[in-house]
């Protein structure tokens, strides 16, 4: 989303790109690192091209965006043909850490005219537990928020049994 808006205020178009750099680590060059065809919403979200092409084109990434009627879009293939990914020994080193299980990248954006943006590295992508505050709540805060709902009324019936909350749980289940 950064670099979206970093285009937009130097009168930037993708089509002004000529090379992406993303440095990130190992795993991510071995599972998401994808070119070729892709074919459904489970390939394009196992794809870091498609998921760096989707918020410069757009300025957004949503579940939506890998449906097949975004990615039907040609400027997404075009530009994801631009991107390369190389391996940081330092970004692999701090995603096995335990103490720190990072997954950082790092993007570089090269036009056409010779410039380039600066570097926009991520250590703790949106939806991380680490994420720095203004970060997404992430998967883990959503279901405990969620587990202390109440039920909706017509559950309530069909579940006559009060519903623990996961501090009250520990122990419970065997």
């Amino acid at each position: 989303m950064t670099i979206h808006g970093e285009m937009a205020k130097l009168g930037k178009k993708p089509e002004d790109i000529k090379k992406i750099t993303i440095r990130t680590h190992e795993a991510c060059i071995r599972i998401i690192d994808k070119k070729g065809p892709l074919s459904n919403p489970a390939d394009r979200d196992h794809c870091i091209q498609y998921m760096v092409a989707v918020p410069i084109l757009f300025g957004r990434l949503t579940a939506s965006d890998y449906e097949d009627d975004i990615a039907a879009d040609p400027r997404i293939d075009k530009l994801r043909d631009k991107i390369v990914c190389v391996e940081d020994p330092a970004f692999t080193k701090d995603y096995h850490d335990p103490a720190k299980r990072s997954i950082a990248n790092a993007l570089t954006v090269e036009f056409n005219d010779g410039k380039k943006l600066k570097e926009v590295v991520v250590e703790y992508p949106i939806g991380h537990k680490r994420r720095p505050q203004g970060g997404h709540a992430g998967p883990g805060r959503k279901v405990q928020d969620q587990s202390r709902a109440p039920l909706p009324r017509e559950a309530a019936g069909r579940h006559p049994r009060r519903v623990l909350r996961p501090e009250e749980a520990r122990g419970k289940c065997r």
